[in-house]
């Protein structure tokens, strides 16, 4: 047999069993190992996680953490949980199943992370208000001083000018 009559009959069996498993495939159906109820579990599962990690990274924005890295996590997950309610609408529950896990462990340290990122943004505010407060204080009492010497200095003036142009009054009203 010549090279091109095996290629011929190789290329004719891909062929039918193209056209069988096209076919036939349409009439078997999926065999899945995950039941309805598990992938109910996975999903409510993995909803909360994606709930509790979206709660913590806005709290730590609150406080003015930067959670950039965090929001990226969570768009990621969020997008394995759309998978994995799209998977479940088409009765796929492992790929739904599949999706929610994956969407869950995308997560993981994510909450743990955006504490330590609120924590560390709470001690930068306060060390920021201890330094505003104390340099306030510190001008204030600069500022009360400079007050006080300079009130004294004209003060002092003042008496000083009142007092030699009032014997010049009193010359003035006895000649007159």
């Amino acid at each position: 047999m010549t090279a091109k009559v095996v290629n011929r009959k190789a290329s004719r069996f891909l062929f039918c069993v193209v056209v069988i498993f096209t076919v036939f495939s349409p009439s078997v159906h999926v065999c899945s190992a995950v039941d309805k109820a598990a992938a109910d579990e996975a999903l409510g599962l993995a909803e909360e996680d994606l709930r509790s990690a979206f709660i913590s990274v806005r709290e730590a924005e609150e406080v003015g953490a930067g959670v950039e890295g965090l929001l990226l996590k969570l768009e990621i997950s969020g997008e394995a949980l759309a998978q994995a309610y799209s998977a479940y609408i088409r009765s796929d529950f492992e790929s739904a199943c599949t999706f929610a896990t994956s969407s869950s462990g995308g997560l993981t340290g994510v909450i743990d992370e955006a504490q330590m990122l609120k924590i560390d943004a709470e001690k930068a505010f306060s060390e920021r208000l201890f330094w505003t407060a104390g340099i306030s204080s510190i001008c204030l009492c600069v500022l009360l001083v400079a007050s006080l010497l300079g009130w004294r200095l004209v003060k002092g003036r003042f008496i000083k000018q009142v007092l030699k142009s009032r014997p010049e009054l009193v010359k003035s009203n006895e000649s007159g």
